[in-house]
């Protein structure tokens, strides 16, 4: 699939894969694109589905590989290792490349407990780190599925993770004892 990029997200981990010593070795310094949460306009499609012109956001988990990542004008990403899905005409190409990364690790999070947490008869999560961007989009998805959630931050969050975000209850990990509050 090749995209004309129109905005990419630096995630920490882009840094940290930047500075790994790794890419300084004979073989393995080749010019390399980083960069794995993208939005743009699909220029071929492939056997993707997607044809030219289509608005497309998504992730590619290998950008440190041939393909490359979205750290460019114009991308080529491998299907084999790249999630897409066609761009919500509300949300501008920087709201949909920053979504990627952190709403399928969320989505994945839940999608890991929900069999436990739906067994209960209290449906209650803990999400940890509930003012992260991972934690905010955990608790948005366990609200949508009805479950009471209780998050953790610290006290300068707590009226963003109780009033915007609409966790039940909350949790200082600064000056409570997390495991016994939870």
């Amino acid at each position: 699939m090749l995209v004309k990029i129109n905005a990419c997200a630096l995630n920490p981990v882009d840094i940290q894969m930047m500075n790994l010593p790794l890419w300084r070795l004979p073989g393995y310094n080749k010019p390399k694109t980083c960069v794995c949460d993208f939005s743009g306009t699909i220029i071929a499609g492939g056997r993707t589905g997607f044809i030219q012109g289509d608005e497309v956001f998504g992730l590619t988990l290998k950008p440190m590989n041939e393909a490359g990542g979205a750290l460019a004008e114009i991308a080529h990403f491998d299907m084999a290792n790249t999630v897409a899905a066609k761009k919500p005409k509300e949300w501008s190409h920087e709201q949909a490349a920053a979504i990627s990364l952190v709403w399928l690790t969320a989505e994945s999070c839940i999608e890991n407990v929900a069999k436990f947490v739906d067994e209960t008869s209290s449906k209650r999560v803990a999400v940890l780190g509930g003012s992260s961007a991972v934690g905010m989009y955990t608790i948005m998805l366990a609200k949508r599925r009805g479950w009471k959630v209780i998050s953790t931050s610290s006290s300068a969050n707590k009226d963003f993770v109780l009033s915007t975000l609409k966790a039940d209850e909350h949790v200082d990990y600064t000056s409570q004892n997390v495991r016994s509050s939870v």
